[in-house]
């Protein structure tokens, strides 16, 4: 029996592996036009000038083909949005950059001229440090649509998914201004598809106790759903733990990927000035117009403090159907147990790029302040 490695995933760079459905898609692609070439030669003709996206209406383009040939037979329910693109996009979203996520010269050009012909708001927040607040704010005075620029997020942890992004950048669509929330690490893979399509990320510093307390409000009502990990299971029976259980997986297991997230992230932020915007969450809280007419100018669009005010307004009036929290600084240096904060700070020393931002990311809890003045 003769066999070949085939590498499902579409990149290593990021930590986990997943399988790559574009190149799910490409296999697809090439074992029907193989059956079908023979038995309809216009096809590969056809093909080899122009392709359509896996989610096109396929109708526009049957009348090129053979009558007998109903692509609607083979690809279901493909009647979303008609986009052609060309063969640079169609061999973008099949090829795979190397194993860590680096694109080829070539293809790295390429992808840099796309990046520059739209603009985008990429907030690549952690969980619980008021995206899903902002990101309605930015899709309101951007006039933006929000866009899910991973394949999947049943496990959190995002990586771009390059056939949506091509859809954006070469096909054009949506026609509104793409806005997206990402729960990303600035890992070498994300990064260079960032730095190939010229993205301009905007991440949020907030207090790791704060957002862990809300992470743990959010797991209290409803820890069954399967997208709430941040790369690991939640318990089946975390709703009957006892609070010093709970505080215990939060800060054992879930309490990593934040303390992850900002080295990356900082570290990153560091290495390439004007790259990321850094926000901090109590900056946010005195004056959310002046930091959403921050996101607007560092994603290359113009708006007036007073569109972002507006924007806000109009987004203030839903913010129970955002899943807008308490938005209280402090309060979780009081919500854990002073051996669970040493576990974090001990987590949080492993990183020397986090030592200037450690009066953000790990505030003197209300503990620590009695015990100074004492």
């Amino acid at each position: 029996m003769r066999g070949a490695l085939l590498e499902t995933n579409c990149l290593y760079g990021n930590r986990h592996s997943g399988i790559g459905v574009s190149a799910g898609w490409a296999i697809f692609y090439f074992d029907l036009f193989g059956a079908l070439s023979s038995q309809y030669p216009g096809l590969s003709e056809f093909f080899g000038s122009t392709c359509v996206t896996p989610n096109c209406n396929f109708n526009r383009y049957r009348a090129q083909l053979d009558e007998k040939l109903d692509l609607r037979q083979i690809i279901e329910n493909n009647a979303v949005v008609n986009v052609i693109f060309d063969r640079d996009a169609v061999r973008a979203a099949f090829a795979q950059p190397d194993s860590d996520g680096r694109f080829s010269p070539d293809f790295f050009a390429y992808l840099n001229e796309l990046g520059l012909r739209r603009s985008s708001v990429v907030l690549a927040f952690a969980p619980k440090a008021a995206g899903t607040y902002l990101r309605t704010a930015a899709i309101e005075v951007a006039d933006g649509q929000l866009v899910r620029t991973v394949h999947a997020q049943g496990g959190r942890d995002a990586s771009f998914y390059l056939p949506v992004l091509l859809n954006y950048f070469a096909g054009d669509f949506p026609a509104k201004t793409l806005v997206t929330h990402v729960h990303m690490q600035a890992f070498p893979a994300n990064i260079s598809l960032i730095e190939a399509l010229d993205l301009k990320p905007v991440i949020m510093l907030r207090s790791i106790p704060d957002m862990l307390a809300s992470y743990w409000d959010m797991l209290d009502a409803d820890h069954l759903s399967p997208n709430m990990g941040l790369n690991q299971r939640i318990p089946m029976h975390f709703g009957g733990m006892s609070d010093k259980e709970k505080g215990d997986f939060l800060i054992d297991m879930i309490g990593p990927w934040y303390v992850s997230y900002f080295a990356t992230w900082i570290s990153y932020s560091n290495d390439t000035p004007g790259r990321v915007l850094e926000l901090t969450f109590d900056e946010f809280r005195t004056d959310p117009a002046a930091s959403l007419e921050k996101v607007m100018a560092h994603s290359r669009i113009s708006r007036s403090r007073n569109d972002c005010q507006r924007a806000l307004d109009t987004t203030w009036v839903d913010r129970g159907d955002l899943r807008f929290n308490k938005g209280v600084s402090g309060r979780g240096g009081s919500r854990f147990t002073a051996s669970q904060m040493e576990r974090l700070l001990e987590q949080i020393s492993f990183y020397p790029e986090l030592c200037d931002q450690k009066g953000v990311l790990f505030p003197a809890s209300p503990r620590d302040k009695k015990e100074n003045r004492s």
